[in-house]
């Protein structure tokens, strides 16, 4: 593993490929993760997949985590053209394989894997821990907007005609008021990151974001939405209202916009980001969307964590 000339390479593969999904590529990467190493699969001279490992030191213990506003970590694989099922999946087998051969030394490891990848066996005949988690997402290319409108729950369509006719909606490039109604919010919703990180986050994505506010009759800001994307795919990657407002419908007619803005811009897929918390998983799913499993891979080495994995 020769980080610098991987690391470079890698850059040069994220110049080059268009399907990257956000959170792998080079700039997200290099931009939000203080320390990260980097693994390439080749077949020759080619590069075919690289996964990358987020490092943290904590209490002693070397992790690979989950970085905060970070929706999945892993790999990205492109695969040789024309490949039959079963040579797809011996082929997936053999990348993932020698990814875990190639892991840097961790006492932890806990990575959301990308979302539209389901075939974890190597991770599970590697005695990995797997955990099924839950997104949702809409087809923005198949459904006319009137046909998303339709999609929505009928009072979740009431809650936003209400808010329309009562809010103004403003479009910004300041992070710093969203970072705000968070804060004002960490007591219900524990926040993990830090202004400076959100700003890094505005970087990171060159330009490739939505910054919705929305204000009361008093030209007041009562929330906010940050909805970032690539290519393919839109992320809701952070939202927050005012308790006090937390019945305005602002939250929802924010992210109707923003599902609006997004199929405007020719985006193929908007992502809500998922939760296993029922109140959030009943309020993506008044959306319209649909259900999707993804996965979550755990394995823990140090055997001090295996006895107290609470300790961090």
């Amino acid at each position: 593993m020769n980080l610098n000339n991987d690391k470079l390479k890698y850059q040069t593969l994220c110049k080059q490929n268009d399907n990257i999904p956000l959170f792998l590529q080079y700039n997200w990467v290099n931009t939000l993760y203080e320390h990260w190493e980097i693994s390439l699969y080749y077949k020759g001279d080619d590069c075919y997949a690289f996964m990358i490992f987020p490092i943290q030191k904590k209490k002693g213990f070397t992790l690979i985590h989950i970085p905060a506003l970070s929706p999945f970590q892993g790999f990205f694989i492109h695969y040789p053209p024309g490949q039959k099922t079963h040579k797809r999946i011996s082929f997936e087998h053999e990348v993932l394989q020698y990814f875990i051969n190639d892991m840097p030394k961790y006492d932890w490891l806990r990575q959301k894997l990308p979302y539209d990848f389901k075939n974890f066996l190597p991770f599970y005949w590697n005695d990995f821990t797997l955990y099924p988690k839950i997104t949702y997402e809409l087809n923005l290319i198949s459904n006319s907007e009137n046909e998303l409108w339709q999609g929505l729950k009928e009072s979740l369509r009431r809650n936003i005609k209400k808010a329309e006719k009562q809010l103004t909606i403003e479009e910004s490039n300041s992070i710093s008021n969203l970072y705000q109604l968070k804060a004002e919010r960490k007591n219900i919703e524990p926040v993990n990151y830090s202004l400076d990180y959100l700003n890094k986050i505005i970087k990171a994505v060159n330009n490739n974001y939505i910054l919705y506010y929305a204000k009361d009759e008093n030209q007041s800001i009562i929330a906010g939405v940050l909805v970032v994307y690539d290519n393919d795919k839109a992320y809701y990657l952070l939202g927050s209202v005012k308790e006090s407002h937390k019945n305005s419908g602002a939250l929802s007619l924010l992210l109707w916009k923003s599902i609006v803005k997004c199929k405007t811009l020719g985006i193929f897929h908007f992502n809500f980001e998922g939760s296993m918390l029922k109140p959030i998983e009943r309020y993506f799913r008044s959306f319209g969307a649909e259900q999707y499993v993804y996965f979550e891979v755990e394995k823990i080495n140090n055997p001090l964590l295996k006895l107290k994995k609470k300790i961090i």
